[in-house]
């Protein structure tokens, strides 16, 4: 997967949109702090793998 975007939300989280750049119908969104962002060294482009955890799925 790729990092598509990253929208701040509020003064410490952000929204980030991952998924593949050929792919737009597939999307994959996750809610974190921006430190962890930070922390991860994540910008758009960046190849990720994503962990799901199944207690944290939304419909």
């Amino acid at each position: 997967m790729t990092v598509l975007e990253i929208a701040d939300l509020t003064a410490s989280d952000c929204l980030v949109r991952l998924g593949y750049p050929a792919s737009r119908d597939a999307v994959l969104l996750a809610k974190i702090t921006r430190k962890s962002c930070r922390q991860l060294g994540l910008k758009s482009g960046l190849g990720v793998y994503a962990r799901v955890k199944s207690v944290a799925v939304l419909d």
